[in-house]
């Protein structure tokens, strides 16, 4: 069953021998992603929101000026769009049509002065509503930029379904990855040119890398 899924997923592949390739990004703010759907984005801050929550922000990123961004989307079964707030150090809030609180996941931890939340989005990966983040961590020489996808999960939890680094930026040399989505899993590819499958674990709700689908170990254990 594992040699069958990974040769689906080789077919589905872009650039795979029969397949149809994504020939642009999902949306032209993410051009490092490829075939989530129905995509709406924001790479602006409104300075009429501020996030105010409970839990404490990483000391690491005092005065850390990355904007707040709003996105209304379709992210839970609830009737109506979903509203989405996030930035950088104070993580991301999402609430219904009501008004009423949904779902939340942490900050980040900062590391220089190119620390930032970039962009914010929503769209369906498969038919599966998800939010993705692109965020920039790093100083004046060396940065990278990496994606987040998220899902409104149970008991107010947005749990994070994936994570990688997508460019890597050094004295103006620019190496920049990409990842497609697949039906049940992603494609892979890192700034350095490694490729992987990241398989869809529905026990663990997130995507594996290679090693994580390996039949002799259980997942999260």
């Amino acid at each position: 069953m594992k040699a069958l899924s990974l040769a689906l997923l080789a077919t589905l592949a872009p650039g795979a021998p029969g397949a149809t390739p994504a020939v642009a990004p999902a949306h032209p703010l993410l051009p490092w992603l490829y075939n989530l759907d129905d995509v709406t984005a924001v790479d602006r801050g409104d300075r009429l929101v501020g996030l105010a929550l409970a839990a404490e922000v990483d000391p690491s990123c005092e005065g850390n000026a990355s904007p707040t961004l709003v996105l209304s989307a379709d992210l839970a079964p609830s009737p109506g769009p979903e509203t989405i707030v996030a930035s950088y150090a104070h993580g991301v809030l999402v609430f219904g049509a009501e008004g009423q609180f949904l779902a939340s996941a942490p900050g980040f931890a900062c590391s220089g002065t190119a620390d930032e939340l970039e962009v914010l989005a929503a769209g369906t990966a498969f038919g599966t509503p998800t939010l993705v983040i692109a965020a920039t961590t790093g100083g004046h020489r060396e940065q990278q930029t990496w994606l987040g996808m998220f899902r409104v999960g149970h008991h107010g939890r947005l749990d994070a379904v994936f994570a990688g680094t997508v460019e890597l930026r050094e004295d103006g040399v620019v190496r920049q990855g990409r990842v497609t989505v697949l039906p049940d899993a992603l494609h892979v590819r890192d700034p350095l040119g490694t490729s992987d499958y990241w398989v869809f674990d529905p026990a663990g709700g997130v995507y594996l890398p290679p090693g994580g689908y390996d039949v002799t170990r259980t997942p999260h254990g």
